[in-house]
């Protein structure tokens, strides 16, 4: 009786995922981009960590975005939204739902120079951002090369360096367009209406999705100026950051004091320390690395663990630039 009820059970769930897997079928043979099921995360996440995403989408336009927030609305499904995979972490379960992936699709740029406008795809990486617009001598967004990210993630996390005082996007936007998920409706903000802040903002609390940014063009300069300028950055990162391969680049946010959280880790003895594949750089202790061989649970256990320690010896709570998904 037992067996026949297991097989039961377990013909049920195997029709229910072909009910399921026919029902994506049918949504993805009518979008314009490309949209695959069960496609692994690892090789769109920096940390190059992550499972399964039971939908992956990379829309074409932006009604293959509204079709797709609509159909995971009406099917109860998840809904999440990547960029470069830089600040995030994956767990290696993978992630229910719809995944969407604009930085190899909706990634265009538009440098308007007569009325000082660049108009920016969400999906448009900011490396790239950084060097067109300075051959074409527009300054004021050199401090983007080298951060690995797209424009719709760094306006999430208000990207930028130097610390709390340094050039954040903030400085040089003016407005964005973005797909509003509370109205289904595509929505123009102004930039202070996203409360950008020092690693900050409150897209995610406006439950809004970034389609492009409008950012205003500040000042002018020789172009090979500004060129140099860029080089010398992203020599410096190289100076300063770790060369493995598979990071998150820093792992958490300035501390309450103002002091690097990697000043806090180093002091604490951490550098080096390891948790399974998942180990905090010899270099740069704001950076933890994975060997090849890290779970998600490996990154995670060991974030714990640098934050108990931090608390434990120097009562500073520290805060991560990454987030988790699911």
């Amino acid at each position: 009786m037992l067996l026949k009820l297991l097989d039961l059970h377990i013909l049920a769930w195997a029709d229910n995922k072909m009910q399921k897997s026919a029902l994506h079928q049918q949504f993805i043979s009518s979008l314009s981009g490309k949209c695959i099921e069960n496609v692994s995360l690892r090789n769109y996440t920096t940390w190059h960590i992550g499972g399964e995403a039971e939908l992956f989408l990379q829309p074409a336009c932006y009604d293959d975005i509204i079709s797709a927030w609509n159909y995971a609305h009406s099917n109860n499904l998840a809904f999440n939204v990547i960029g470069a995979g830089s600040n995030i972490l994956v767990d290696d379960n993978g992630i229910p739902g719809v995944i969407m992936c604009m930085r190899e699709s909706l990634n265009a740029l538009f440098i308007d120079l007569p009325n000082r406008r660049i108009i920016a795809d969400a999906g448009c990486l900011l490396p790239k951002l950084s060097a067109q617009v300075c051959k074409m001598g527009v300054a004021g967004f050199e401090f983007l090369a080298g951060i690995p990210g797209t424009v719709g993630g760094g306006l999430v996390t208000n990207a930028g360096i130097g610390g709390q005082n340094g050039a954040s996007l903030k400085d040089v936007l003016h407005s964005v367009e973005a797909f509003d998920l509370n109205t289904g409706q595509v929505v123009q903000l102004e930039v202070s209406e996203l409360e950008l802040g020092y690693r900050s903002s409150s897209i995610c609390d406006k439950n809004i999705i970034i389609l492009k940014a409008i950012f205003d063009i500040h000042d002018m300069d020789n172009p090979e100026k500004l060129a140099s300028i860029i080089k010398e950055i992203k020599m410096e990162r190289r100076r300063n950051q770790p060369p493995e391969p598979y990071n998150a680049g820093s792992v958490f946010k300035r501390t309450s004091d103002n002091k690097s959280a990697g000043w806090y880790i180093d002091q604490a003895g951490l550098k080096g320390y390891r948790i399974g594949g998942a180990f905090v750089s010899h270099k740069h202790a704001n950076w933890i690395i994975n060997d090849g061989n890290a779970a998600s649970a490996d990154v995670k256990r060991l974030i714990s663990f640098i934050k108990k320690q931090i608390f434990e010896k120097y009562g500073i709570e520290l805060e991560t630039e990454v987030k988790y998904l699911p």
